[in-house]
């Protein structure tokens, strides 16, 4: 059993770091980055019963994805300007108002579960 808890800690301290390096671009995003106007060129169709689709939009000739809810999805149509936050380097799109720490503190939580995991390994 000290195994399984040793396996299992070390897979959600690795997986959960490495979700969060995409995240700390997110925070750099969020709080440093700038105000773009991008173009919607695709709006899936949101009949059926998913909570999240992926949206694709265009800034500076370039192609991008980003998901949003069902809300979104029903009210945007292709052809549409949205206001997006970007980095420097335009690898990370944020909406106006998302938050990504919301993100980080899940992956804070599954990181401390994984290092009591590990320590639960070693003490039993």
């Amino acid at each position: 059993m000290k195994i399984f808890y040793k396996i299992a800690g070390v897979i959600f301290v690795i997986g959960s770091s490495l979700f969060m390096n995409n995240n700390f671009k997110e925070i750099e995003a969020y709080h440093n980055g700038h105000l773009i106007s991008a173009t919607v060129i695709f709006v899936p169709n949101c009949i059926t019963t998913k909570k999240h689709y992926n949206l694709k939009f265009e800034y500076k000739g370039k192609e991008h994805g980003k998901e949003i809810g069902v809300q979104s999805c029903k009210e945007l149509k292709e052809g549409d300007v949205i206001k997006l936050r970007t980095n420097k380097e335009n690898s990370v799109f944020l909406y106006e108002n998302e938050n990504p720490y919301n993100n980080a503190t899940s992956f804070i939580v599954l990181f401390l579960f994984g290092v009591f995991l590990i320590y639960m390994g070693f003490k039993k």
